[in-house]
C-alpha cells in the first residue's frame, strides 16, 4: 500500500504548486541535445542508484515509438519510474526545481530538460478530457485561473484517478479539457496508468465547480493560451534553418521516390483548392495574437512561437501580416497605421496550425514578394499541408528558407516540396 501511494504521488501533487506567478522556464533550450546518461550526470550524487535506473529505462526503450529516439523515450520512462520509498524519484526532484521561485535551481537539470521536453514536443498533442486530483479541498485556493509550473501527471480514465484518490476524506478532482496533453502510455514504466502529461507552464481557466458529495469537490478546467510565454520550446527556431535548395536531395535519386498507390490516393483526391488571402477581417478573433502583431508591426521579424495557435489563427496572420499588409515597405495611403518596414521573417514554431493552417499560409505566399524566411517547425503539418506549401513555392521565388522540422510530412510531402523546388530553380 505504501509503495502504491508513493508511485501515484505525482498524480496527486497539485497542492504543491506555487501560489505566485513564476518567471518563464528558459535557458535549457540552448543546451546541446545529449544521451540520457550524459544529461543526468549532474544528478548522480543527488539521486540514489541513478546509473541503475538509467540502464533499466534504456533497456525498456530499445524499441521506441512515436518517432522518438531510444534516449528520448528513455527520458520519459525514467521520469515515471519510482525510486525506493526512502529516496526521491526523478519526478519529485525535478518538479521541486520547476516550482521553485529561484530559477537557478533548474540549471543542473537543463541537459535532461532538453532531452525530456524534446521527446514530449515530438509526441502528438492529445485533445480531450483528462483527470487529476488531490487529497483535500482546493476550492478556496484556486481563483478563476491558474498556471501549473510542474510537469502535471494526469490520466485519461476517471476510474484510475478515483482509485488513486480513494473514497474517504476530502478530495478534489480536476476535470481538465486539454489541447496539448501528451499521452506517454507507450513510454511509461507503468502503462496501466494511462498517463497524460501537461507541460510545465500550462495555463488553465476555471469553467465550473461542484460538489456531488460532502467530501468530493470537482473543478472543471479548460486549457487556454497563457497570458505570456511560460516555457521556451526545446528547439531553437533560429538555429540550423533548412534552406529550400537543401530539400532537393530528399528525392534520393533522379527518379521520384516510390509512394504506394493507396498513400497517394489518400492525399490527392482530398486536395482542396489553395486558400486566397482574406479580403475582409476574419470573424475569428484572438486579442492576444492581434496585440502581439500590432506591437511588432514595424519589425523585420515577427515571432509568434509557442502560442498554441490553430488553423483559425492563421486567418488572422494571413489578413494582418501577409494578406492585407503584404509585408511591403513604404507608406500605405489607405492604411497609414500599417507597417512601413518590410517583414522578411515569420516565426511560427511550436503551434498547432495543421494542414488547414498551412493551406491558409500557402494561399497568401503565392503572391508575396518580400518574405524570405518562414519557420513552421512542430506544427502538426502532414503531407497535405506540405503539398499546399509546395504549390505556393511554384509561384513564389522570394522565400529562401522554409523550416518544417518536427512535422510529419513523410516521403510524399517531401516529394511535393522537392518537385516544386526543381520547377522553381
Amino acid at each position: 500500500m505504501a509503495e502504491k501511494n508513493a508511485r501515484v504521488a505525482r498524480f496527486l501533487d497539485a497542492a504543491q504548486e506555487p501560489k505566485k506567478e513564476l518567471t518563464p522556464i528558459e535557458g535549457y533550450e540552448k543546451t546541446d541535445l545529449m544521451t540520457l546518461e550524459q544529461s543526468m550526470q549532474s544528478m548522480t550524487k543527488k539521486l540514489h542508484n541513478l546509473d541503475t535506473m538509467i540502464k533499466i529505462a534504456l533497456r525498456n526503450s530499445r524499441k521506441p515509438v512515436n518517432g522518438l529516439t531510444s534516449d528520448e523515450s528513455a527520458a520519459i520512462h525514467l521520469y515515471t519510474m519510482q525510486w525506493p520509498e526512502t529516496h526521491a524519484s526523478v519526478y519529485t526532484s525535478l518538479n521541486e526545481a520547476l516550482r521553485c521561485q529561484n530559477r537557478r535551481n533548474l540549471t543542473p537539470w537543463f541537459p535532461y530538460l532538453k532531452l525530456f521536453f524534446t521527446a514530449l514536443y515530438k509526441l502528438p498533442s492529445l485533445k480531450g478530457t483528462i483527470w487529476r486530483g488531490v487529497r483535500g479541498n482546493l476550492n478556496d485556493a484556486i481563483d478563476e485561473d491558474l498556471i501549473w509550473w510542474g510537469v502535471s501527471s494526469c490520466t485519461e480514465k476517471v476510474k484510475i484517478m478515483e482509485d488513486f484518490l480513494g473514497t474517504d476524506g476530502e478530495r478534489t478532482l480536476f476535470n481538465i479539457e486539454c489541447t496539448n496533453g501528451k499521452s506517454i502510455r507507450a513510454q511509461s514504466h507503468f502503462e496501466a496508468e494511462e498517463e497524460v502529461l501537461l507541460l510545465p507552464g500550462t495555463y488553465l481557466k476555471v469553467v465550473s465547480r461542484w460538489s456531488p458529495s460532502k467530501d468530493l469537490h470537482i473543478i472543471h478546467l479548460r486549457e487556454e493560451p497563457a497570458p505570456y510565454q511560460t516555457i521556451a520550446p526545446p528547439f531553437e527556431a533560429t538555429s540550423s534553418p533548412v534552406d529550400l535548395p537543401s530539400l532537393k536531395p530528399l528525392t534520393i535519386s533522379k527518379e521520384p521516390p516510390k509512394v504506394s498507390t493507396a498513400a497517394a490516393a489518400s492525399v490527392k483526391p482530398s486536395m482542396p483548392k489553395p486558400a486566397a488571402p482574406a479580403s475582409s477581417k476574419p470573424k475569428f478573433r484572438n486579442p492576444r495574437l492581434e496585440k502581439i502583431i500590432a506591437e511588432q508591426e514595424n519589425k523585420e521579424e515577427l515571432n509568434i512561437t509557442s502560442m498554441q495557435l490553430t488553423e483559425a489563427d492563421m486567418e488572422i496572420v494571413v489578413y494582418y501580416v501577409i494578406g492585407q499588409i503584404k509585408c511591403r515597405s513604404g507608406y500605405n495611403e489607405q492604411s497609414p497605421n500599417l507597417p512601413t518596414t518590410t517583414l522578411t521573417t515569420l516565426k511560427l514554431w511550436s503551434n498547432q496550425i495543421g494542414d488547414k493552417g498551412a493551406q491558409h499560409l500557402a494561399g497568401a505566399l503565392r503572391n508575396n514578394t518580400t518574405l524570405t524566411a518562414l519557420e513552421l517547425g512542430e506544427n502538426q503539418i502532414g503531407a497535405l499541408g506540405a503539398q499546399h506549401l509546395a504549390d505556393a513555392l511554384r509561384n513564389n521565388t522570394t522565400l529562401a528558407t522554409l523550416d518544417l522540422r518536427g512535422n510529419e510530412i513523410g516521403a510524399l510531402g517531401a516529394q511535393h516540396l522537392a518537385d516544386a523546388l526543381q520547377n522553381n530553380m
